[in-house]
C-alpha cells in the first residue's frame, strides 16, 4: 500500500464543547495529509457544540455527524467507531488538537512499518496559563514500567513492570489498525471514568507489539472542566467497579495465575488513592465497599496504610501542578500554602 493510500478514521466524542471544538477540527481539515475522515459523535450536547459541527460539514465532506443521548465518553468512542471506514483509526478528543502534519508523518510510518498500532509524543497545554510542557517520556518510562521508550521502537506487556500499576495510557496518543480492533472485538468500556485504562489493557494483552513513533503531534489541553482533570470529591464508590473490569481481563486472557500478586498491589494502591481523594464525609461508605474487593490480610494492609500516610502527609507534603496549574501546594504541620 503506498503511503498516500492509507486512509484514517477520527473519531471525535463531543459533549458540550463549543468553546474548543473548531481548534480541534481546524488541525484536522487542514491536515498536510487529506485522506481522513472525520466522525463527530455529538453525545447528547446542550450547548452550540452540533452547530459549529455542522457549519464545518457545510465546507468539508469529509466531516460527518452522529447525534445520540447522553452516554459518555467510553461508550461514546465505540460507537463512533461503527461508522469508520479508514485502515488506522484514532480517537481524539475534541477540546485537544494535532499538528498539522500529524497524518502525512504517520502514513510515511506505516508505510515502513506496517504496524498495528502506532504511539506518538503529546505535549500538555494549560490553559490557565497558556503553556505549554513536553512530557519527558524517558523519565516516567524508566521509573514506571523498566522500558526507555525513548529507546526502543516498539514494545509488549510482557517486557513492562507492574503493568497492571503502571500499564496507563491515553486512547489519544495512538492510531489503531481498524480490522484488528475490529476482529479482536476491542471497544471502550461504558465507564464514565478510566475507560481509557481499561481499553490499553486490553489491547496491551492482545496485539503483539505497540510501535513508537518518536515524534510529537497532539497537543492535550488542560483546564477546569475536562472530565479527566476534574476531581470527584463525592462519592468515588463506583470507580471501586474497575478492580473487576481489572479482574475480568486478567480471567479472559488467562493471566490472573501469572500475574496475582500484581493484581494485590495493584488493588491496594488504587483503593488507596481513591480513598486518599474521597470527601470525608463519604469515606466511611467507601471503606465497606471496597472491603469487599479485599482479603482480611490486604484490608489490613490498606488500613495501615492509609493511617501512617495521612499522619505523614500533615507535617509535610509538596503537590506541584497543583490542580492541573502551574500552582504548588506544600502543607507544613497541618498548614496549607499555595504559591
Amino acid at each position: 500500500m503506498d503511503a498516500k493510500d492509507i486512509k484514517f478514521s477520527v473519531v471525535l466524542p463531543c459533549y458540550n464543547v463549543e468553546k474548543y471544538i473548531a481548534e480541534c477540527l481546524d488541525s484536522l481539515v487542514n491536515q498536510t495529509y487529506p485522506n481522513l475522515e472525520i466522525i463527530c459523535v455529538n453525545d447528547g450536547s446542550t450547548d452550540g457544540t452540533l452547530q459549529v459541527i455542522e457549519s464545518y460539514i457545510a465546507k468539508d465532506n469529509r466531516i460527518q455527524v452522529v447525534t445520540q443521548h447522553n452516554q459518555g465518553l467510553g461508550q461514546t468512542r465505540t460507537n463512533g467507531m461503527q461508522y469508520a471506514t479508514g485502515d488506522y483509526i484514532a480517537f481524539f478528543d475534541p477540546d485537544d488538537w494535532v499538528e498539522l502534519n500529524t497524518f502525512e508523518k504517520l502514513a510515511e510510518y506505516i508505510k515502513q512499518h506496517e504496524p498495528t498500532v502506532v504511539r506518538f509524543e503529546y505535549r500538555l497545554y494549560f490553559e490557565e496559563t497558556q503553556s505549554y510542557e513536553n512530557i519527558d517520556i524517558a523519565r516516567r518510562s524508566v521509573k514506571r514500567i523498566g522500558i526507555d521508550l525513548t529507546k526502543v521502537d516498539s514494545y509488549s506487556w510482557q517486557e513492562m513492570k507492574n503493568v497492571l500499576i503502571h500499564g496507563k495510557s491515553s486512547a489519544c496518543d495512538k492510531v489503531y489498525k481498524l480490522s484488528f480492533l475490529r476482529e479482536n472485538d476491542l471497544k471502550f468500556p461504558a465507564h464514565r471514568y478510566g475507560e481509557d485504562v481499561a481499553f490499553y489493557r486490553e489491547l496491551l494483552f492482545t496485539v503483539d507489539r505497540i510501535h513508537l513513533c518518536h515524534e510529537c503531534f497532539y497537543n492535550y489541553r488542560r483546564h477546569s472542566k475536562s472530565l479527566s482533570n476534574a476531581k470527584v470529591k463525592l462519592d468515588k464508590t463506583f470507580l471501586l467497579e474497575q478492580i473487576a473490569m481489572t479482574e475480568r481481563i486478567l480471567e479472559k486472557h488467562n493471566l490472573m495465575e501469572r500475574l496475582q500478586k500484581e493484581f494485590v498491589r495493584y488493588k491496594l494502591r488504587f483503593i488507596y488513592e481513591l480513598e486518599k481523594g474521597t470527601d470525608a464525609e463519604f469515606k466511611q461508605q467507601f471503606m465497606i465497599e471496597a472491603k469487599k474487593y479485599l482479603s482480611k490480610c490486604e484490608y489490613m494492609q490498606l488500613l495501615s496504610r492509609i493511617y501512617f500516610n495521612a499522619f505523614v502527609r500533615n507535617i509535610f507534603k509538596i503537590e506541584t501542578k497543583y490542580q492541573s496549574t502551574a500552582k504548588t501546594q506544600v502543607t507544613l504541620f497541618g498548614f496549607k500554602f499555595v504559591i
